[in-house]
Parts: structure tokens; C-alpha cells; sequence
């Protein structure tokens, strides 16, 4: 009978010695998957701040900063001459095309169905 109990207490110790083996095996695999989804997110995040240093040195580039002046704001260098075209058929009084093209109906008598059709499909 001492056998049995012996043999029976040795085998709850081998499966309770296999149990931890696996649970500490699948702890050290989801802690490497952990670290590679870490290694991953820092290499791309070293690549976009690689890149957006890239970035802020060619911002802070005078020839950026005189393009983007010349685009939004109409900045003209000492040296440099605007030539305006015109074209010699149109009439150079805009202003009073855009008056006499306006049009005179009241929009705020207007229903909300009435202004989406003279929007859509340009009704007077």
C-alpha cells in the first residue's frame, strides 16, 4: 500500500513539474512575441522620426520657405519682374460683370428645396 501512495505522490509531482515547464514556456513565448511587436513599433518609429527630421531641415530651407511665400502670399523677390496677362477680348471691368451677372433673387424667402434646386440646376 506504501508503494501506491509513494508511486501516486511522484506522479502528481511529474505533472505538477510538467505544468510549470509549459506554463513558464508560454509565458517566454508571449513575452518574445511582446518584444517583437515592441522591436517592430520602434523601428517604425524611428524611421518616421528619421523622416520627419528629413523634413523639418528641408522646411527650414530658404528656397521652401521663398516657394511657399510666393504661393500663399504673392511674394516677389527685388530682382524678379511680374508680367500680368491680360487677354485682349475681355472686358477688364470685372466688377461691374459680376453686378450685372448677380442675381437678384432673395435668398432668405427662399425654402430650403427652392435653393437647392437653383444650386443643382441653376433655376432663377
Amino acid at each position: 500500500m506504501k508503494k501506491q501512495y509513494i508511486f501516486l505522490i511522484l506522479i502528481f509531482i511529474i505533472l505538477y513539474l510538467l505544468y510549470l515547464i509549459v506554463s513558464y514556456k508560454y509565458k517566454e513565448f508571449i513575452i518574445n512575441n511582446h518584444l517583437n511587436d515592441i522591436n517592430k513599433i520602434n523601428i517604425s518609429t524611428k524611421e518616421k522620426i528619421k523622416y520627419q527630421k528629413e523634413e523639418i531641415i528641408r522646411i527650414n530651407t530658404r528656397a521652401y520657405k521663398n516657394k511657399k511665400l510666393k504661393e500663399d502670399q504673392w511674394y516677389i523677390n527685388i530682382w524678379e519682374k511680374v508680367i500680368v496677362l491680360v487677354w485682349p477680348n475681355k472686358n477688364t471691368n470685372n466688377i461691374e460683370n459680376i453686378k450685372l451677372n448677380k442675381d437678384t433673387t432673395p435668398k432668405n424667402n427662399m425654402s430650403n428645396i427652392e435653393k437647392w434646386k437653383k444650386f443643382l440646376f441653376w433655376e432663377k
